[in-house]
């Protein structure tokens, strides 16, 4: 997630705003569409990272569960 943040974040506004204004405008907003889209691709990459996350978060959860069940119907130790 920091790759994509630092990285390509950084480089999707950094090229957008190193073009003049002029160019933007003469070449019929194609810079701007460029930009939209690699953020749109950015925001997908963040979104499916934070998914595979809360997903780990939610497995730990249901371990945990599980554990703390078979634990308490365990027979005591002889």
């Amino acid at each position: 997630m920091r790759r994509i943040l630092s990285i390509a974040l950084a480089v999707a506004l950094e090229s957008y705003l190193d073009l003049p204004r002029w160019y933007g405008a003469r070449h019929g907003g194609d810079a701007a569409k460029e930009l939209t889209t690699q953020l749109s691709l950015i925001a997908a990459s963040v979104s499916r990272t934070a998914g595979e996350i809360y997903a780990s978060e939610e497995r730990r959860m249901r371990d945990h569960t599980r554990y703390l069940r078979d634990r308490d119907t365990e027979p005591p130790p002889v």
